[in-house]
């Protein structure tokens, strides 16, 4: 059976986390370009709806939420993918439940260390996730 060419839920944690907690070394230099900073500043400007030019830590704020909240929902939609078919909780192997469990933990240690704030869907599926594993056994 050819391997699928969509990366596993791990693998996209792993990466995306990754990229993210490098995100802050190269933050600095993007905003030694004018241009950019110009440009990022709009669009934190106009996301808030805010005449007030904001400051590079609320540009880099922002702009980590915005890719913060898109990893989350990937995630837990591939989570999702897998753990409800056809509108019913599908029965997930202890292994890939202990998978998806270490993954959303990860991401979001991750997420507490950039202190990116929280996401409560992710919160709310590592609690799903960890009751299910209890019932495992």
């Amino acid at each position: 059976m050819p391997k699928s060419a969509l990366p596993t839920p791990q693998d996209f944690v792993v990466t995306a986390t990754q990229n993210l907690l490098h995100l802050l070394r190269f933050w600095e230099e993007a905003l030694g370009h004018e241009n950019t900073k110009i440009a990022l500043a709009t669009h934190v400007s106009d996301m808030k709806e805010s005449s007030e030019i904001p400051d590079d830590d609320a540009i880099f704020a922002a702009v980590l939420d915005k890719i913060a909240s898109h990893v989350v929902k990937k995630l837990l939609q591939s989570i999702n993918d897998v753990w409800q078919t056809d509108g019913k909780t599908a029965t997930l192997s202890k292994g890939l439940v202990k998978e998806f469990l270490c993954d959303a933990e990860y991401l979001r240690d991750a997420l507490v260390d950039l202190r990116a704030g929280t996401h409560s869907n992710l919160d709310t599926t590592i609690e799903k996730l960890r009751e299910q594993l209890k019932t495992m056994g």
